[in-house]
C-alpha cells in the first residue's frame, strides 16, 4: 500500500493506519535522530514526537510530495532544535 492511501484512510478516520506508516519509517527516523543528538534516548523522543506532529499535521500534508522527505524534515528539525537546546543548556 501507498503512503499516500495511508494518509488518506488515516484522514478519513482510521487511526490505526498510521500505525503502518509508523512501523514503515521508525528505524530509518530514529536513526536520523541518533544521528543528530549522539544519545540513544534523546532520540527515541524526538522520534516519537516526530511521529505525534507529523499525525497532527496530516491535513497539511502536500499529497503532491513525498512523505518520506515531509516526514525525515519533521525529525531533522526537532533533532536539531533539541540539540541547539542542550548546547544553550550547556553554556548557561
Amino acid at each position: 500500500m501507498q503512503d499516500k492511501e495511508i494518509i488518506l484512510r488515516c484522514l478519513k478516520g482510521e487511526i490505526e493506519a498510521f500505525e503502518i506508516l509508523v512501523k514503515k519509517y521508525e528505524k530509518n527516523v530514529l536513526c536520523l535522530a541518533w544521528n543528530i543528538l549522539g544519545n540513544k534516548e534523546e532520540a527515541e523522543d524526538v522520534a516519537q514526537e516526530t511521529f505525534i506532529q507529523a499525525y497532527l499535521s496530516l491535513n497539511k500534508f502536500d499529497m503532491k510530495r513525498s512523505f518520506k522527505n515531509w516526514l525525515y524534515s519533521i525529525a531533522y528539525r526537532r533533532g536539531s532544535d533539541r540539540k541547539r537546546k542542550e548546547k544553550v543548556f550547556l553554556n548557561t
